[in-house]
């Protein structure tokens, strides 16, 4: 792939950042047909303008600016609800490459939910939210996760062959549903939030195992929707 002017090489280097990072330089340079030294210019006034973070050579997409800062101030309503209707943490989560992000989070009140970092990278594949945003991703991006080595994050974590089948169930039925896969004892339901058919982002729900039962887990699922529905008309 060649891309011509200056302001177009940019554009294109943040396009493969945002799709498929984290990525390091030299493959930005090698995809995209750029010389190295300008692939490292492009990056660091990206970086300087909050659009791109770094660790250890590998670049990805800072969420929370453009359209995500607009989809988050739409959800916002629906994050508050979604937690007072199920009593405890809603989370929106949108995909950054090979990453999951989780742009704004809603607690219900005088619980103690879940608690989710903002706006850092967390891993695709273990957990309702991040795992229904991989089962959405195109499928060389799916094919990358399934052909890597996986982090147990906890006894739940899924292997290869599991993560597999729970993609194509999750794709299939359009919702995730997790039992400690990334926060041991929690119980978590996600459902995807598309516009003309392409993935936009998640909202999830998800709370402690103790006082969530599959009675919880199904009106979790009814107001999700709900909620995703009211967002992607408004989309």
């Amino acid at each position: 792939m060649t891309v011509g002017s200056s302001f177009e090489r940019g554009l294109a280097v943040l396009a493969a950042i945002r799709e498929d990072g984290p990525l390091r330089a030299d493959q930005l340079a090698e995809r995209l047909e750029i010389p190295l030294s300008t692939v490292y210019r492009y990056l660091k006034s990206l970086r300087s303008a909050g659009f791109v973070e770094e660790e250890q050579g590998r670049y990805w997409s800072a969420a929370g600016t453009g359209a995500d800062a607009e989809l988050v101030r739409r959800a916002r309503p629906l994050l508050e609800r979604l937690g007072a209707a199920t009593g405890e943490t809603a989370l929106l989560t949108v995909r950054s490459g090979l990453r999951a992000v989780c742009l704004d989070q809603a607690f219900a009140p005088a619980a103690q939910g879940n608690v989710f970092p903002l706006h850092q990278p967390l891993p695709i594949y273990a957990g309702a939210s991040k795992r229904l945003l991989l089962a959405y991703s195109p499928q060389r991006l799916r094919d990358r996760v399934l052909g890597a080595r996986l982090e147990r994050f906890t006894p739940a974590s899924p292997d290869v062959p599991r993560l597999r089948e729970l993609l194509v169930h999750s794709r299939k039925r359009g919702v995730a549903v997790s039992h400690g896969e990334f926060i041991p004892g929690s119980l978590a339901v996600a459902v995807p939030v598309l516009r003309a058919g392409k993935l936009v982002g998640a909202l999830t729900v998800s709370g402690r195992s103790t006082r969530c039962d599959r009675a919880w887990a199904g009106a979790a699922l009814h107001e999700l929707r709900r909620a995703s529905a009211e967002l992607e008309w408004g989309l």
